[in-house]
């Protein structure tokens, strides 16, 4: 399960993402390495429009279904709007990486989580027809 933030990044005070904006989610074979932002307490987190989500992705590895890979961890901060963001506020740009071919984005009251599908054959899987 990659539920958690791995090599994670803490940030202090207010976050505003700004309309247009990206997060950028770069997953590696070493480790399965995943870049998460997570908001200190005492974090105000404001969006003020669409916010892309981008993956680089190790071509190395299987493809990665579901949404399992969490980005942004909101679950000890404020938000500006009152309530906490939807998977509306975010939208998947698979255009920004041309080995994947879906992002699967959901929200949870505790964050943002990311999962995805190469355009390649997943390890493993081969047919025989004699």
């Amino acid at each position: 399960q990659r539920q958690m933030c791995i090599r994670d990044r803490t940030i202090g005070g207010k976050l505003t993402l700004e309309a247009n904006s990206a997060i950028r989610a770069e997953v590696g074979s070493s480790n399965d390495l995943v870049g998460c932002i997570k908001l200190a307490p005492e974090s105000v987190l404001k969006l003020s429009g669409s916010v892309y989500v981008d993956v680089d992705t190790d071509p190395s590895i299987s493809p990665i279904r579901g949404s399992e890979i969490k980005l942004l961890d909101w679950s000890e901060a404020t938000f500006d709007s009152g309530a906490a963001p939807t998977v509306e506020n975010f939208v998947p740009r698979v255009e920004s990486n041309p080995d994947i071919s879906k992002i699967y984005l959901s929200t949870k009251e505790d964050g943002l989580y990311m999962g995805y599908v190469t355009g390649r054959v997943p390890d493993g899987v081969f047919i025989f027809i004699k």
